[in-house]
This record gives structure tokens, C-alpha cells and sequence, in this order.
């Protein structure tokens, strides 16, 4: 404070008394209280209520105008549309979704019908006559007659006859005679002895013995035939050898095709009928008056 009071020259104002300092002094201040910490502004309380006063509410929404809402309760309700308006009808809700249709499994193919066959392995021996209804196959060796309502099969060796709907013999050996309803077929291999009858025949191997075929015969290439052939109609391949008649049936009886008469005339000649005498000449009318004349001279 003395230094103040030395920049102040320690005086006062000669009219009213005041002490007055000097501008660089109170600048000096302001420069001072500027550089310490101010403290917090305390917070202003809140003016007590009045005693007897109520506490506001809270502010409600204003109201709207009375002459607003008067309008909005007068107004008519909206006209339904008239029959010319078109109007879209409503939207159908989307179907279900339809659950997949489970399809049933197919049936499973018949199984095919095969024939039962009645097998003779290869180290096996029969002695004695075997008949049966079923396919037969021998690849054995079997010593006695044979039947079968079905196919008989021979990959073996049979000392006996064979009689069957069908007859296939390959790489075997039969003596006997094969009788077959149907068919008979002979490779190359096969050698027979016996007399074959049947309705068609393809042979191809060796033969002792007669074939008779109400039918077709076909003899292959590597044939040996030391028989009779008889057939309705016969193929003899190349190479194929056949010691023996062959002879083929003649139902439609074509002995005329050989009548020399009926080849220079053109015409067949009836054999039941015999041939005209020139002395079986008819009588003619001059004949019998010669005759008169005669008796009168008598």
C-alpha cells in the first residue's frame, strides 16, 4: 500500500477529498486481479413461492380452434363410389403353397417266366430211362431213353432214344434214334447214330442212319451223312458229304408234267380213257341202203 500510496503521491483530490489513483495504478490492479484464480460463480437460488401459492402444473397442448373442430364434426361422411366408377377389388391373399404331390414308386418288373431245367452235371452217370416235363440238359452221361415235354439238351454221352418238343444236340454223342416235334439242330462236333426224325432239321455234323423231315433239311458244309434223306424240301451246302437216296415228297402229283402227249398237244391226256380205233367209225346212211338192196336180191 505504500508503494500506491507513493504512486499516488499520497494525496487527495482537492475538491472532494477522494483518494483517486492514478490510471497506471489501477491498470497495474486490473493486471494483478486478472492473473489469480477466480473462484466458481455460486448458482443463483430459486425465488421462493409465494406462502399460499399452488405449484403449476405441467402446460397441456393448446386446444384447437372451436370453429375448426365444429367443421370437421359437421362434415358429411364420404359418398360410397357409384356404380359407374370402377373400383379394383380387393387383392386375394396369396394361395398356399401346394405340397409336392409324392409320386408312387413303380411296381417292379414281373420277373421273367423261364422255364425250369432239369440239369445232368458232366461227372455225373444215370442208368436208366429219364422222363420229365421240364427242359432237360445232359452234360453228363446218361444210359437209357430219354422223353421230355420241352427242350432236350445233350453236351454228353446217351446210349438210348431221345424223344422231346425240341432237340439241340452240340458236342456229343448219341447212339439212338432222336424224335422231335418241332425242330432238331446238329454242330459240328456231334456224331449220331440212329435214325433222325423230326419236322425241321439244320445238321452240321456226322450221321449213321436215315433223316426223315416232314419239312425243310438243311445240311451244312461239314456234314457226313451215310443214309437216306427224305424231306419236303432239301439244301445240300458245298463240301457236304451224303452217301445215300434223297428224296423228296411230291403232294402236288406232277406225273403229268412228264407225258410226252400232253407236252407236243398241249393237253393232257385223261389215262382212264381209252384211245379211239379208226374201225369204231359211225355208220353212215348209204351203208344201210346197200344192206336193203342186198335182201331184196336174196
Amino acid at each position: 500500500m505504500s508503494d500506491l500510496k507513493d504512486l499516488t503521491g499520497g494525496g487527495q483530490a482537492p475538491e472532494t477529498g477522494e483518494k483517486r489513483l492514478p490510471k497506471e495504478a489501477l491498470d497495474l490492479m486490473d493486471l494483478v486481479n486478472s492473473n489469480k484464480p477466480q473462484a466458481p460463480a455460486a448458482p443463483s437460488p430459486r425465488p421462493a413461492p409465494a406462502a399460499g401459492a399452488v405449484p403449476s402444473a405441467r402446460p397441456r397442448p393448446a386446444a384447437p380452434p372451436v370453429g375448426t373442430q365444429a367443421a370437421a364434426m359437421s362434415a358429411p361422411p364420404p359418398s360410397p363410389p357409384s356404380a359407374d366408377t370402377w373400383t379394383a377389388p380387393p387383392a386375394k391373399p396369396p394361395a398356399a403353397p401346394t405340397p409336392p404331390v409324392q409320386s408312387r414308386p413303380a411296381d417292379p418288373p414281373a420277373p421273367a417266366k423261364t422255364s425250369k431245367v432239369s440239369l445232368i452235371t458232366k461227372s455225373t452217370t444215370i442208368t436208366g430211362g429219364i422222363k420229365t416235363d421240364e427242359d432237360i440238359a445232359i452234360m453228363g452221361t446218361v444210359e437209357g431213353d430219354i422223353e421230355s415235354k420241352g427242350t432236350v439238351l445233350v453236351n454228353g454221352k446217351v446210349t438210348g432214344n431221345i424223344k422231346g418238343e425240341q432237340i439241340e444236340l452240340a458236342t456229343c454223342q448219341v447212339k439212338g434214334t432222336l424224335t422231335a416235334m418241332t425242330d432238331i439242330s446238329v454242330n459240328s462236333n456231334s456224331i449220331v447214330v440212329g435214325d433222325i426224325h423230326a419236322d425241321g432239321i439244320a445238321f452240321d455234323g456226322k450221321l449213321k442212319g436215315n433223316i426223315t423231315i416232314s419239312g425243310a433239311a438243311v445240311i451244312d458244309s461239314n456234314s457226313h451223312v451215310l443214309g437216306d434223306i427224305t424231306a419236303k424240301t432239301v439244301s445240300i451246302s458245298a463240301g457236304a458229304f451224303v452217301n445215300g437216296r434223297i428224296e423228296m415228297d411230291d403232294d402236288d402229283g406232277n406225273e403229268d408234267l412228264f407225258d410226252f402227249n400232253s407236252i407236243m398237244s398241249g393237253t393232257a391226256v385223261d389215262e382212264d380213257e381209252e384211245p379211239k380205233k379208226e374201225d369204231d367209225k359211225p355208220e353212215t346212211a348209204d351203208a344201210g341202203k346197200n344192206d336193203e338192196d342186198e335182201e331184196d336180191d336174196t
